[in-house]
C-alpha cells in the first residue's frame, strides 16, 4: 500500500500534469463549432440550465435533425453532456459572457483529467513515475485527444468516464486487496459507466469486457468466481438504477426498448456488408486509422514482446479493451465508420486512454534503453505523433470539409488514398495560408488583451514543466512545490475567465456588430419569460451570435435558411400567400405557434438574400396582428418584430 507522503507526491505531480496539458489546451483554445452535432450539445446544456429541459429548438433548422426527428428516440441525445455543460452555461451568466465560449472550456478541463487518469493508472499498474508522467503527456499532446480537446463533442468526457472505471478496475484487483476493496472497486465501476452511458450510450460496450477481466482474474487468483458474478451483477444493476435516476426527463429515449431494438437490428443487418472494411478501417486506415493518426500507439502492439510472462496482463488487458471498444463500435456503424467531420474516427477516442496505458512497457524500454538508435526511434516516434495532432489543431477541421468538391465521394476515396489524407490536407491547408480558429488569435482589437493572455499561458506552461522536472527529487519537502502548484492552479482558474472576458466582442460571433448587440439588448429589457422566439436563420451569423450571447432570453426557435426556388416564386406570386415561398418545417412551426404562446418575437437580418425576403414575417403579418417593428442598423440591419397570436 503506498504511504501518505508517497500519496501527497503523486497528487501533486498528477495536479502538475494536469496543468500542463490545461495550459497546452488554453494556447490551443478556439470556442467555435465544427459541426451541428456540437450545435445540439450546446443548444441542450443552455435549456436545461435557463428552462430545465433537454429540448433543442435553436437548432430546429437543421435539415438533418428533421429527417432524424422521424425517430424520436434517435434525437434523444443522452443528456450526459448537457448535465455537465450546464454548469458552464450557469457560469457565463453569472459572469455576463458567451455562453458557447465558456462551453468550449468543457473539454479540455475534461481531456487534462483524464490526462491524469492515465497516469494514476500506470502507476497503479507498478510502473515508474517518470513513465506515468510520459503516458499522460503523450495522452493528451500525441493523440487525437488534443483535437477533440479543443470541440465541444462529448467524446472526451465519456472516454474520461471509461478510462476512470478501468483505473478503479485495476486498483480494485491489485495485489492486497481485500474483498471489500474489490466490492468497492465494483460499485465506483457501476457509476463511472453509468455516467458513462448518459454520456454515450455505446459507452455500455466497457463493462462485459471488464467483466470478462475480471472473470479470468478471479480464475486465475483462485478467487471465488460466484462471489465475481454476484459483484457484477450488482453492478450492472446498479449501473441501470443509476442511468435511470440520473437521466433527466426526456432523455429516455437512449435507453428504451425501442432504441436498444433499433441498434440490434441495425447491427445485425449491417454485419452483413463490409465488415472487414469496418473493422480495419478505423485502426489502420490512411484516411481515418487510429494508429495513424495517433502513431504512438502502435507502441501499444510491441509492449507485449519482451515481457516477463508475470508482466503481460497489464498489457492485455488495456489492448484487449481498446481494441474491443473500437471493435463493437464498428461492427455498428459499418460503412458509416468514416464520419466525414471527424479528426479520425471520433469514436476510437473512447479506447484511447486504454491503449496509453498498453503503451508504458515499450516506453520503459524506449526511455532506459542504452541503444541509442532505441531512443532515437521512440523520440521520432514520438514527434511524428505530435506533428500530426498540430496539423489537426491548426486547421479547422471545416477548412478540410469546405474544400471539397463533393465531401462525401472525396471522403469515400481519401479513406483509403494516403496522397488524399485528411493529415496531408491540413498541413497543405497550413502552409496555403489557411486561418487557424485560435481565440487568441482573433483578439486582434485587443491586442494588449490577447498578448497578456498568451504571457499568462506560457507561465502557465512553465510553472508546470518546472513542476514536474523539481518532483524528480521525491526525497526533499513538497513546500516549494506546493507554491508552485498553487499558482498553477490559480492561472488554471483566472486564465480562462480573463479569456471569457476578452472574448465579449469575438468576430467568430458577431461580437463587434452594434446592431446585433443593440437587437439582443432591446429583447432582452422587452421580451416577457413565456413570449416565443424566433430567429432566422440557423448556422447564419445572427444565429451563432444568438446561440452565444443569448443570455437572459426565452427559449428560442432557429429557423432554417432557405432560399425559394423559381416555381415557388411564382407560386407564391399566383398565390399570394408567402407560405409557397419557404421549406415546410418552417410553416409547420409556424402554424403551431398559436397552440403555446401568446406573442411571439421575430428577429431577422437582413444581411443576406433569403433574409431580405422576409418570408417569415410576411407569413406572421398576414395571419396575427403586428404589435412593432424595430430595425438595428450597422453595415447591415437587424429587424425585430412582436405579433400577438390571439387574433388574425
Amino acid at each position: 500500500m503506498p504511504t501518505v507522503s508517497s500519496l501527497s507526491l503523486r497528487a501533486f505531480r498528477a495536479g502538475f500534469v494536469f496543468t500542463f496539458l490545461f495550459s497546452v489546451y488554453g494556447l490551443s483554445y478556439s470556442g467555435t463549432f465544427s459541426s451541428d452535432d456540437e450545435h445540439i450539445f450546446a443548444a441542450s446544456a443552455q435549456n436545461l440550465a435557463r428552462q430545465g429541459s433537454l429540448s433543442i429548438p435553436q437548432v430546429y433548422g437543421n435539415s438533418r435533425l428533421q429527417e432524424l426527428s422521424k425517430m424520436p428516440f434517435y434525437t434523444a441525445v443522452e443528456p450526459g453532456q448537457a448535465i455537465t455543460g450546464a454548469i458552464f452555461v450557469r457560469l457565463a451568466d453569472r459572469l455576463g459572457v458567451g455562453t458557447v465560449h465558456a462551453l468550449f472550456w468543457l473539454n479540455p478541463l475534461v481531456t487534462a483529467l483524464t490526462g491524469c487518469v492515465v497516469f494514476l493508472t500506470v502507476l497503479t499498474l507498478g510502473y515508474s513515475e517518470r513513465a506515468a508522467v510520459l503516458a499522460a503527456v503523450l495522452y493528451g499532446t500525441a493523440t487525437i485527444a488534443w483535437p477533440y480537446a479543443r470541440t465541444h463533442y462529448r467524446d472526451p468526457l465519456a472516454a474520461l468516464l471509461v478510462a476512470a472505471a478501468y483505473l478503479v478496475f485495476e486498483w480494485g484487483h491489485g495485489e492486497r486487496r481485500t474483498p471489500r476493496d474489490r466490492a468497492l472497486s465494483w460499485a465506483l465501476i457501476s457509476v463511472f459507466i453509468a455516467a458513462a452511458v448518459l454520456t454515450k450510450s455505446m459507452a455500455a460496450a466497457a463493462l462485459p469486457l471488464l467483466w470478462a477481466i475480471g472473470l479470468w482474474r478471479a480464475r486465475r487468483e483462485n478467487t471465488s468466481v460466484s462471489v465475481v458474478v454476484g459483484a457484477m451483477l450488482l453492478t450492472l444493476l446498479g449501473a441501470i438504477l443509476a442511468t435511470w435516476l440520473m437521466a433527466p426527463e426526456g432523455s429516455y429515449g437512449r435507453f428504451s426498448w425501442p432504441y436498444i431494438g433499433f441498434l440490434a437490428n441495425a447491427a445485425w443487418i449491417k454485419t452483413r456488408f463490409a465488415v472487414m472494411q469496418s473493422l480495419v478501417g478505423p485502426l489502420f486506415s490512411p484516411g481515418k486509422g487510429l494508429f495513424v493518426y495517433s502513431p504512438v500507439l502502435l507502441l501499444a502492439l510491441t509492449s507485449w514482446f519482451g515481457l516477463r510472462k508475470d508482466s503481460r496482463n497489464a498489457t492485455v488487458f488495456p489492448l484487449l479493451l481498446s481494441l474491443a471498444l473500437v471493435a463493437l463500435y464498428s461492427v455498428f456503424l459499418d460503412r458509416d465508420w468514416w464520419m466525414v467531420t471527424n479528426w479520425g474516427s471520433r469514436f476510437t477516442l473512447l479506447a484511447t486512454p486504454p491503449l496509453v496505458v498498453a503503451c508504458v512497457p515499450a516506453l520503459e524500454r524506449g526511455i532506459f534503453s542504452r541503444r541509442k538508435w532505441l531512443r532515437l526511434s521512440l523520440f521520432l516516434l514520438i514527434t511524428i505523433s505530435m506533428l500530426v495532432q498540430v496539423g489537426g489543431v491548426a486547421v479547422p477541421n471545416s477548412a478540410y470539409v469546405n474544400s471539397l468538391v463533393s465531401p462525401q465521394a472525396a471522403q469515400n476515396m481519401a479513406v483509403w488514398n494516403p496522397v488524399r489524407s485528411e493529415i496531408v490536407a491540413h498541413w497543405q491547408l497550413l502552409f496555403s495560408g489557411t486561418r487557424s480558429e485560435f481565440a487568441l488569435a482573433r483578439l486582434g482589437e485587443q491586442q494588449a488583451a490577447g498578448f497578456t493572455l498568451l504571457f499568462g499561458w506560457l507561465i502557465l506552461l512553465t510553472l508546470s514543466i518546472s513542476g514536474l522536472r523539481a518532483l524528480r527529487s521525491w526525497d526533499r519537502g513538497p513546500t516549494q512545490d506546493r507554491a508552485l502548484l498553487v499558482a498553477a492552479l490559480t492561472l488554471v482558474i483566472a486564465l480562462p475567465i480573463t479569456e471569457l472576458f476578452a472574448l465579449t466582442r469575438d468576430p467568430a460571433y458577431s461580437g463587434q456588430r452594434p446592431a446585433y448587440l443593440e437587437a439582443m439588448a432591446f429583447l432582452r429589457a422587452e421580451i416577457a419569460p413565456d413570449d416565443g422566439l424566433l430567429v432566422q436563420a440557423y448556422g447564419q451569423p445572427l444565429w451563432k451570435h444568438s446561440i452565444n450571447y443569448s443570455r437572459g432570453l426565452p427559449e428560442w426557435y432557429g429557423l432554417a435558411w432557405y432560399f425559394p426556388s423559381a416555381d415557388e416564386v411564382e407560386r407564391m406570386r399566383a398565390s399570394g400567400d408567402p407560405g409557397d415561398g419557404f421549406d415546410p418545417t418552417t410553416l409547420e412551426l409556424l402554424g403551431n405557434l398559436s397552440t403555446k404562446y401568446e406573442r411571439v418575437w421575430l428577429v431577422n437580418t437582413l444581411d443576406h438574400l433569403p433574409g431580405r425576403f422576409e418570408l417569415e414575417h410576411q407569413w406572421l403579418e398576414r395571419h396575427y396582428a403586428r404589435e412593432g417593428r424595430w430595425l438595428f442598423e450597422d453595415s447591415g440591419q437587424v429587424a425585430v418584430s412582436a405579433f400577438r397570436l390571439s387574433s388574425e
